[in-house]
């Protein structure tokens, strides 16, 4: 199967129309069947400059649906603001005034994956290809929150523990006052420490 990695932070899948973040697998999102051709048709042109009229005729002449420019700078529009908020912050797609389109093609790497996880996958071609995923920032601050909510929880879990062991020793303590002999406090005769003759 084929998937492209697009700056080492996304991973578009032209099989399911899904774009997705390499860390987050919650972030995929489904571009229609018309923007699919449209990217597909961008990427596979590795940086050549394509024309709005071979662009029209390849991607709309499929569906003998109705054509035009306007359309085009729509669906161009519509695949820049789903990459900008996939974190994507450099555009990708280029445009050539009064020419066409292109991808920068520098950013984009072309594998072939086999059936199984993207995370997995993506670790080991972009091991093979040299080029490395980067955590991002939000992942490192998650991570950071998780360690700081373990640490918390375990400050909090000692703090009851101790609370309690001090309730429990003042109870035993108030206990043993109000008992009806002074000189037993919690089991120990303290007249016997006091005072080294019987009373």
């Amino acid at each position: 199967m084929k998937k492209y990695l697009i700056d080492n932070q996304l991973i578009f899948n032209p099989e399911d129309r899904s774009l997705m973040r390499v860390d987050d697998d919650l972030s995929r999102t489904v571009i229609t069947q018309i923007s699919n051709r449209l990217f597909c048709l961008l990427l596979e042109s590795d940086g050549s400059v394509i024309t709005r009229d071979t662009i029209l005729q390849q991607v709309w002449s499929r569906d003998s649906t109705t054509a035009s420019r306007s359309n085009l700078n729509n669906y161009i529009s519509s695949l820049r603001k789903q990459l900008s908020a996939l974190g994507l912050e450099i555009p990708l797609i280029i445009t050539e005034p009064k020419v066409g389109f292109r991808i920068d093609a520098g950013r984009v790497s072309v594998m072939a994956f086999p059936d199984e996880g993207p995370l997995e996958n993506i670790q080991e071609i972009s091991t093979r290809t040299g080029n490395k995923p980067q955590a991002s920032a939000t992942i490192k601050k998650h991570a950071r929150g998780c360690i700081y909510s373990l640490k918390e929880g375990l400050l909090g879990l000692v703090t009851a523990v101790t609370v309690a062991a001090l309730a429990l020793l003042l109870w035993k303590l108030i206990t043993a006052l109000l008992d009806s002999d002074p000189f037993r406090v919690m089991g120990v005769q303290f007249l016997y420490l006091i005072l080294p003759f019987e009373v």
